[in-house]
């Protein structure tokens, strides 16, 4: 069963051969050490090379927010992906994302405060 060690499924090797799918499991459960690993789940809409210039983009600071991956997914793929995929593929690439916290922005008097400290203990 050649077409099984290629990397055929079960229903090819069937159609192929025109011989039942029980038949093909059976040499298949014979041979298994020889056979590699059938791929489990759905194919991704995108790939690696999108995700990874997704990454990028976002490493660099060039893509902010998860609308912004989205469009630049949908630009070179032609697919659609929710944000919540933006996010997934970052976490495969290993990025994080998060939303920054907002901070009080500094009064005057703190600022004039923080220059006169950073005056006095200059060398």
């Amino acid at each position: 069963m050649g077409l099984l060690r290629n990397g055929k499924s079960v229903g090819d090797v069937s159609g192929t051969l025109r011989i039942s799918k029980p038949s093909v499991l059976k040499f298949r459960k014979g041979d298994l050490e020889n056979i590699p690993p059938s791929k489990a789940g759905r194919p991704s809409k995108v790939s690696k090379r999108t995700r990874r210039h997704l990454a990028r983009e976002y490493d660099a600071g060039k893509i902010t927010t998860r609308r912004e991956g989205q469009r630049l997914v949908q630009s070179a793929e032609v697919a659609h992906v929710h944000e919540r995929t933006i996010d997934k593929f970052l976490k495969m690439e290993g990025l994080k994302t998060y939303v920054q916290r907002k901070k009080p922005r500094l009064t005057q008097e703190q600022i004039a405060a923080r220059y006169q400290f950073a005056k006095d203990h200059l060398k």
